[in-house]
């Protein structure tokens, strides 16, 4: 009964377990050694132990660089919002937050961050790992990425609903200290689209809008409504209305779906016949050739033709 208990405590942590987990459970300093001797046991770092068998897969290597950073220390940062699956953020070193001045001096390949407000990550379980909780990691991403990454990662959040522009808010209103990093970026993003009512479908939509932008065009509205074009109820990925230019963007996983794929060609007959100009642009296109892309919509909003 006494190793199932230690297995499953394991199991639950992606393979790891603490000395003190061991102690509590009612397992000794020997009893440790004993497996540690067989090579059941591999020792990680001061005080936590990987059990052989289990897999190292990215989500074990945060977990035992969060249980090794000791007690009330988090996955954060970009780890947390790989937990929390925000659009943008790829897998990397494990982060982790630790209370200030409690920095684990042995732990390699791992970024600690040290915080004097803990108290205010607000901690969620997400893959079996403790991290940081939405709006806490999204306001830490700002200390590690650029502001559009963070941009990205908060549409993400909110067409998810795992967060609202009020709990945003409200977070930065709670960090908000002179030199606290990250609020900068955080604060950038909700001084200037807080209370938006339209949240990009996807990170595609999000990405050409500010390519856009970032070019000297003027902004587009995100996912606008075109009325009256029964049987649909139909939005613009982009749109240009005092134009009337649409520009819509179309995914692999889309063009692979045959019944989308016909339904759109009907909404974009529609569309034209309705007076719109309608572009529209694949992912490898925005990739591969995003200067043309941002030529096409310039050309398009510059021909007199189009009103």
């Amino acid at each position: 009964m006494f190793d199932d208990a230690i297995a499953a405590c394991a199991t639950r942590q992606h393979g790891f377990i603490t000395g003190k987990q061991v102690h509590q459970l009612g397992g000794s300093k020997h009893y440790v050694q004993t497996r540690l001797d067989a090579g059941r046991w591999r020792r990680h770092s001061r005080g936590v132990y990987w059990i052989t068998g289990h897999a190292l897969t990215w989500e074990a290597r945060v977990a035992g660089a969060v249980l090794a950073g000791g007690d009330g220390s988090l996955a954060s940062h970009r780890s947390a919002a790989v937990l929390w699956e925000l659009d943008g953020i790829r897998q990397g070193p494990p982060e982790i937050v630790v209370p200030r001045h409690r920095r684990p001096r042995h732990l390699s390949g791992v970024r600690v961050h040290e915080s004097t407000d803990l108290g205010l990550a607000e901690p969620r379980t997400r893959s079996g790992i403790q991290a940081t909780g939405i709006e806490r990691t999204l306001l830490d991403l700002g200390a590690v990425v650029d502001v559009r990454t963070v941009e990205g990662a908060i549409d993400s959040a909110l067409r998810r609903r795992l967060t609202t522009w009020t709990a945003l808010y409200g977070t930065l209103s709670r960090h908000s200290r002179k030199g606290r990093d990250g609020c900068a970026a955080f604060r950038e993003v909700l001084d200037a689209r807080f209370g938006d009512r339209v949240v990009p479908q996807s990170r595609f939509e999000r990405l050409v809008a500010n390519l856009l932008v970032d070019s000297g065009l003027p902004a587009s509205a995100l996912q606008h409504p075109v009325p009256d074009l029964f049987p649909w109820d139909i939005h613009l990925d982009l749109a240009y209305p005092s134009n009337r230019i649409g520009i819509e963007l179309q995914s692999v996983a889309h063009h692979l779906n045959l019944t989308a794929f016909e339904t759109d060609r009907e909404r974009l007959t529609r569309l034209r016949l309705a007076g719109w100009t309608m572009l529209e642009f694949t992912w490898r296109f925005y990739v591969e050739r995003s200067r043309e892309l941002v030529a096409m919509v310039s050309g398009a909003l510059a021909d007199p033709g189009v009103t």
